[in-house]
């Protein structure tokens, strides 16, 4: 194991465990003093305030975010984590839905480019708040450059079948086709996967060739 393997863990530790103790707080504590520990804790790790994470676009934020370090990932997590709290915070002060689901995707974008880099090394504790903000967000439709992350944490997961599906959702509102694209890509990718892979990720080669067929008339 490298040091830079093991740097890299006691990180995501350090981070599991200050983002633990907030998520427990942002349960039942004062949601104010929650909030002032959060940006402290934001500041921290990221050098961020949080208006300005709340603020910036997913695309500008993670370009905030990558400084071309070996822990670009643990930045973006730590965001992403910070984000979720917010989010649920928002959610208890009886803020609007809409402003909550919009933090909500945000932290979703966020999770899932660190946990696509970070693969095996993520805490299975974080990985479970990614999906369940997945889960949380349901009933909302899910904005493409937030999407078109998900796809790839889908793929790094080895979950192709849910990859395709979450990639036809996100043609319904493609009107740049951007959408088609990053589909044609992902295909292109899977094919170059063994298939007994490509079984068990739930997606045969034979239905990968399908959707392509069913992306370039589109």
């Amino acid at each position: 194991m490298s040091l830079r393997h093991d740097y890299i863990l006691r990180l995501i530790r350090q981070l599991a465990q200050a983002i633990g103790r907030l998520v427990s707080r942002a349960q039942n504590a004062d949601p104010e003093e929650v909030w002032q520990e959060l940006e402290q804790a934001l500041e921290d790790l990221t050098g961020l305030d949080l208006p300005l994470l709340r603020r910036l676009p997913l695309e500008q934020l993670l370009g905030g975010l990558r400084m071309g370090e070996g822990t670009d990932s643990i930045r973006t997590l730590a965001a992403a984590e910070v984000l979720a709290v917010d989010a649920e915070l928002n959610e208890r002060s009886g803020r609007p839905e809409d402003e909550t689901a919009k933090l909500r995707f945000k932290a979703l974008g966020l999770y899932a480019v660190a946990l696509s880099e970070l693969g095996d090394l993520a805490q299975e504790d974080t990985v479970n708040r990614g999906l369940g903000l997945l889960e949380a967000l349901n009933e909302w439709r899910m904005p493409p450059a937030v999407g078109l992350k998900v796809l790839l944490w889908f793929e790094q997961r080895l979950e192709f079948a849910r990859g395709e599906d979450l990639l036809f959702d996100l043609m319904e509102s493609d009107s740049t086709g951007r959408v088609s694209a990053a589909g044609l890509d992902f295909y292109s990718r899977l094919l170059e996967i063994g298939d007994e892979e490509l079984e068990r990720g739930g997606l045969p080669r034979e239905e990968i060739l399908t959707g392509m067929k069913e992306l370039a008339v589109r």
